[in-house]
């Protein structure tokens, strides 16, 4: 049993449109000046965990 749902097709599938939404790991997000918020404790997360950062005003609508 897996946590992530898995998807199978016999044709290409649309992409998702990433744009507005940064790449970043723990460390820089705990470097940040205010720091962003957070569903979970940054602190106890290791700095290396990559993480998906939307800052406000992004356009998400795809």
């Amino acid at each position: 049993m897996s946590r992530f749902t898995f998807i199978a097709s016999d044709c290409e599938l649309p992409g998702n449109d990433l744009s507005g939404i940064i790449k970043l790991t723990v460390m820089d997000l705990k470097e940040m000046n205010p720091r962003p918020k957070s569903f979970w404790d940054l602190d106890k997360l290791s700095d290396d965990c990559k993480t998906l950062f939307i800052p406000d005003g992004a356009d998400t609508s795809g």
